[in-house]
């Protein structure tokens, strides 16, 4: 949704990654003339991790293959190296989602929070499978990661008591 106030400023609300062209020249085409580029079309290059063409990521089952590939395109080989120790343990058994995609959300997709994590960079609640145990494992990988990978100067969340 793409609205214009009285004011002329131009807000944004939703979109997703395979629609933020489309999105980015309608906000262009609402500049005024003086802001306006004079080229208004959107790139045909690949979106990141449209460029694989193989839904194949060597080392891994088929089926966590495929899981990783839907989501992630040709960027499913970098989650799975983001996983470091049990990096393809199942983060439920009934699902295909596995730790390194946590340890991904958290290093690449600033994923702070075990619903971050659960609802928008897995399919675990899309699935059924946002229980107590999966989200304290979520929880627990969240806090153990972030502590052992904290970066001097750079500010760490602290979970509400």
């Amino acid at each position: 949704l793409v609205e214009v106030g009285r004011t002329g400023l131009i807000s944004v609300a939703g979109g997703k990654l395979t629609t933020h062209r489309t999105i980015a020249i309608d906000v262009l085409s609402r500049l005024g003339p003086e802001l306006r580029p004079r080229r208004l079309a959107a790139s045909t290059a690949a979106l990141p991790g449209a460029d694989c063409v193989a839904p194949i990521v060597y080392g891994v089952d088929a089926e966590t293959s495929a899981h990783l590939h839907g989501l992630y395109g040709g960027e499913a080989a970098r989650v799975v190296a983001h996983g470091g120790p049990a990096a393809l343990d199942r983060l439920h058994p009934d699902g295909p989602d596995v730790v390194a995609q946590v340890r991904f959300a958290r290093d690449e997709e600033y994923a702070l929070a075990v619903d971050d994590v659960v609802r928008r960079r897995t399919t675990l609640a899309v699935r059924g499978l946002d229980t107590e145990p999966v989200r304290a494992r979520v929880a627990e990988l969240l806090d153990r990661d972030r502590s052992a990978t904290a970066r001097p100067g750079v500010a760490q969340a602290v979970p509400a008591s």
